[in-house]
């Protein structure tokens, strides 16, 4: 029964001692084993004087297994933290690796704690979707090296696969994810189109060591199994279409040319040059349509002439534009139609951007603003008196919805007032706090609105769903960083400045919600 009694307690030391190794934060990403080790030897030989000779037998053939076992139960329950922190966290992973092949009863343990704490604390809508995608990289990563098998780590990947393909804004991160060089998602390590022409001269077999972390080469590509599962690569190079498209027709001028093209050879490299020959066909469009226009001396009418067949769907909607630009449209028609004999044009009215200078009363502006905004406001000027929405929306050749919904822009700046019963009359006084000298209008951004209204992100303009966006970011991270935090929390800006979510932060840290050290947000233990 002393033996009994003695191995037990020596258990219970071991255990509690690993626990409060285990819990000290500085730790977190060291390996525990060595120094454990040492101090299991040394205890238990103080151990085994203190309780006699006989029993002390029992002690010294408690296996080291004991110990692997303790270490690898502390590292599971904080999987999670070391998944998130990878590759810092590398050299607790290899020694849970090693603790696992040494305990492998605890191998079924550690997947089902991965696939809860995914599910608890990554899947939900207070999860940034670059968020998402960044932890994605790093759960593949370490499963590979823990688990082995790719069907065990597909088996856990997959809840996230699946709420990604939910998520309306999951194809589009995922192409920046790609073509932006300041993304903070590294998919590119899994490329094997990103190793050098030369990585087979100094190639060898995967190491079987435990020190070997670099699996990559033994397990299909990640980026391509992550872009088969969201759709194929297909439907990422027609969102990547689509977004060069709203560059190209929002300001034309002003996209940047160079990096487009570094940006389409990208993905060249990953899908193949005949996945972007419409892109090509896109960018050519673009110098074409300069040279043009140089050709034709329209400096004033900025036209972008596209190889219709070669780019993404564009919105079709009806707007009736002022005589002033329908004669400009026409006037550039027939000067093309001189140069380009056979040809003629076919104007998308409702796309693009057109620069008014705008008088109230003793005041100018100058405004950028989409053609729909501009038919709408044109119309004010064509009779002094007020105009009900059902006329504005039959003039303009747009529906009702689609009137009131671009009337904002123009009573959220001061230059148009509202009236009982849907009507608005142009306000002719420059006395409005409200109207913004610096006023410009990106022509996408109602829509863009819109769409944004369905995609599953927290509402914005509340504090309190800043504070639980805040606070569910912090719950699955843990602890971030304030500048890291701080650019997660720029989704806000369209309501919130800078200087409110450092006020709200600073709040929150007085208040005791929250808690700033060595430049990281995190919170308080309950």
């Amino acid at each position: 029964m002393c033996y009994c009694y003695a191995t037990e307690a020596f258990h219970e030391t071991v255990v509690k001692t690993v626990k409060s190794l285990s819990s000290n934060e500085k730790l977190i990403h060291s390996p525990l084993v060595p120094r454990l080790s040492q101090w299991l030897c040394a205890f238990r030989n103080k151990y085994s004087r203190l309780i006699g000779e006989e029993a002390s037998t029992s002690v010294e053939n408690v296996p080291l297994y004991v110990l692997f076992e303790a270490v690898a139960k502390e590292r599971i329950r904080n999987i999670f933290k070391l998944m998130v922190h990878y590759p810092d966290s590398s050299r607790s992973l290899i020694e849970l690796k090693d603790c696992i092949d040494r305990v492998p009863k605890l191998k079924p343990v550690l997947a089902t704690e991965i696939k809860t704490a995914i599910s608890r604390r990554l899947l939900h809508a207070g999860v940034a979707t670059t968020e998402i995608l960044t932890a994605y990289v790093a759960v593949v990563k370490t499963c590979r090296l823990l688990l082995d098998l790719d069907s065990v780590v597909a088996s856990i990947t997959r809840p996230i696969t699946d709420y990604l393909r939910k998520r309306n804004d999951t194809i589009r991160c995922l192409v920046i994810s790609v073509v932006d060089e300041d993304n903070d998602i590294d998919l590119s390590s899994f490329d094997s189109l990103n190793y050098s022409m030369d990585f087979w001269k100094t190639w060898q077999p995967p190491s079987t060591h435990i020190d070997s972390i670099d699996l990559e080469e033994s397990h299909k590509d990640t980026f391509n199994a992550l872009v088969d599962d969201l759709g194929g690569a297909d439907l990422l190079v027609k969102e990547y279409a689509k977004q060069l498209a709203e560059r190209m027709l929002a300001s034309p001028g002003d996209l940047r040319v160079d990096d487009e093209i570094k940006r389409i050879e990208t993905l060249k490299l990953k899908f193949g040059e005949p996945a972007l020959s419409a892109c090509d066909v896109m960018m050519v469009d673009l110098k074409e349509s300069s040279r043009i226009r140089s050709c034709l001396k329209k400096e004033q009418t900025n036209a972008l002439i596209l190889s219709e067949h070669y780019w993404p769907k564009l919105q079709e909607e009806e707007v009736v534009l002022p005589p002033e630009i329908e004669n400009r449209f026409e006037e550039f028609t027939n000067d093309y139609q001189k140069v380009k004999e056979g040809r003629t044009l076919k104007w998308h009215k409702q796309l693009g951007t057109i620069n008014m200078r705008l008088e109230l009363g003793d005041k100018s502006l100058n405004v950028a603003v989409s053609p729909a905004h501009s038919a709408l406001l044109h119309l004010f000027t064509v009779k002094d008196e007020p105009w009900s929405l059902g006329d504005l929306a039959r003039e303009s050749g747009m529906t009702s919805a689609a009137v009131k919904r671009r009337m904002n822009l123009w009573l959220k700046e001061g230059v148009i007032s509202p009236l009982p019963d849907d009507r608005f009359e142009l306000n002719t006084t420059s006395t409005r706090a409200a109207v913004n000298e610096s006023m410009e209008e990106n022509p996408e951004e109602e829509d863009e609105k819109e769409e944004a209204a369905k995609a599953p992100s927290p509402k914005k303009g509340n504090v309190n769903t800043v504070w639980m966006y805040i606070q569910g970011v912090l719950r699955t991270m843990e602890s971030v960083p304030k500048d890291k935090l701080l650019k997660i929390l720029a989704m806000f800006s369209a309501h919130f400045s800078q200087l409110d979510i450092q006020n709200l932060l600073a709040n929150k840290v007085k208040n005791g919600q929250l808690i700033f050290s060595d430049g990281v947000y995190r919170l308080p233990t309950l």
